[in-house]
């Protein structure tokens, strides 16, 4: 497992994290809203109050608890910020971020969300699809965006984590869970911001790379599938720090080639029947 970020801005408002405890790993990952002041600091609480939460647990995790309590300990946050500073926060337009939580223990891969971004789910022989001119259908977007129209037509969040006086039910996280698949082929969960990926962002077009057809929207996925091949076809003793790089390489390469419109981050999840899988067909072909 591991996240990595990037920016095209003076600003990262993304934050990322892993954590870990006896039982269980995680990737978490959160977008500060570009529209609410200290969004930066929002995502940076969270992500790390949700990576202290995981590591201090000693039971299964609770997601709607550990979402309330990460606004909860925001709001606090928010209160000592004011104090230092000076100032008076206007509570609905502060502190404001998207927050995507994925977890794998031994049997399943659990995310929870509230606000946008995605969450692919890739079958571990997802690269059997690289040679061919279908888009792969063992790749698949599960985050279906907490968003509505607003006036101008653009996504507007209904739900997030922030410092409002929200009632507890309107942060209640979505919660998926993904039976791994031990037998065959494995699972890769990678959960990203907007700024990669979001369903509610997706515009109108088509692009034609090596024969395969792409929804345009989904070009920086397409790159993702494609840098997530080479890794592992060049490496052929994956570990979670060269998986980072490569995962920083892909980001580095949307930045570079300005297909990055926003701040971006990911987290991934690679179990270890998908590892197995990969070494086995690269075995074959060596």
């Amino acid at each position: 497992m591991c996240v990595t970020t990037a920016t095209i801005r003076q600003e990262n408002q993304d934050s990322c994290e892993v954590a870990e405890n006896d039982v269980l790993k995680a990737v978490i990952v959160a977008d500060g809203l570009g529209a609410y002041e200290y969004a930066e600091l929002a995502s940076k609480f969270v992500t790390q109050n949700i990576k202290t939460q995981i590591e201090h647990s000693s039971e299964e995790i609770d997601f709607e608890k550990m979402f309330k309590q990460a606004k909860s300990k925001l709001i606090e946050y928010a209160q000592d910020f004011e104090i230092k500073k000076g100032i008076t926060l206007d509570k609905n337009n502060s502190f404001g971020t998207s927050l995507i939580v994925a977890i794998e223990d031994a049997h399943r891969i659990k995310v929870a969300y509230v606000g946008n971004g995605a969450i692919w789910h890739l079958r571990g022989n997802f690269n059997h699809f690289n040679k061919t001119k279908y888009l792969p259908w063992n790749m698949l977007n599960y985050l279906n965006p907490h968003t509505v129209q607003n006036k101008v037509g653009k996504e507007a969040l209904y739900k997030l984590l922030s410092i409002s006086e929200t009632k507890d039910t309107e942060i209640v996280p979505t919660v998926l869970q993904i039976e791994k698949d031990n037998l065959y082929y494995g699972d890769i969960v990678m959960i990203c911001t907007d700024g990669i990926y979001s369903f509610d962002q997706v515009p109108i077009g088509k692009i034609v790379k090596d024969g395969s057809v792409w929804i345009s929207g989904e070009k920086t996925m397409s790159f993702f599938y494609q840098y997530l091949n080479e890794y592992f076809v060049k490496t052929p003793k994956p570990t979670n720090d060269s998986l980072q790089k490569a995962m920083q390489t892909y980001l580095d390469f949307l930045k570079q080639e300005n297909i990055l419109e926003d701040d971006a981050s990911l987290g991934i999840i690679v179990t270890a029947k998908a590892i197995e899988y990969q070494k086995k067909i690269s075995s074959c072909q060596s």
